[in-house]
């Protein structure tokens, strides 16, 4: 009833069939249908929309840092209610900014090592840079941060 007369799609009756469970048969009909031609492709993440507020504040703290004002922001709450989006689509705002450099680390449930987010991201970032750019960025600090990073295994 929900697709009758929408879409194009054929429906076609079978009758009634047996269901484990059901003590009477029940009608059941075969829904066809083809996917549309030149539809994009549904697989790649969705465009991101609202969370403006959330967004604007993220881009004001990054300008702020940016300005030598540093500071932290916390992204918390339920599961699935888009924190990693949120900062995913952030990130690539920032990361666009001439001479910009982000680091991403997260804190993961059951996880329990000391500076667990900084860690994965300094580890990533000093992975990916070569040392001497690593040294002239961390200056005098270079020492004090490298002991966060665990040794390469590779």
């Amino acid at each position: 009833m929900l697709v009758r007369g929408r879409g194009g799609f054929a429906i076609e009756p079978l009758g009634p069939r047996e269901l484990k469970g059901l003590p009477d048969p029940i009608e059941v009909h075969r829904v066809g249908w083809e996917p549309l031609r030149g539809m994009a492709d549904l697989r790649g993440p969705a465009p991101y929309v609202g969370r403006e507020f959330e967004r604007s504040t993220l881009r004001e703290r990054f300008t702020a840092a940016n300005n030598g004002a540093g500071g932290l922001v916390l992204i918390a709450g339920e599961p699935g209610i888009g924190k990693t989006r949120l900062i995913t689509e952030v990130c690539r705002d920032v990361a666009a900014d001439p001479g910009a450099t982000v680091l991403i680390g997260g804190c993961h449930d059951g996880e329990v090592r000391a500076f667990a987010p900084f860690v994965e991201a300094l580890t990533d970032w000093v992975r990916e840079t070569p040392t001497s750019q690593v040294s002239t960025v961390l200056g005098n600090e270079a020492a004090t941060l490298a002991r966060l990073v665990p040794p390469s295994t590779t």
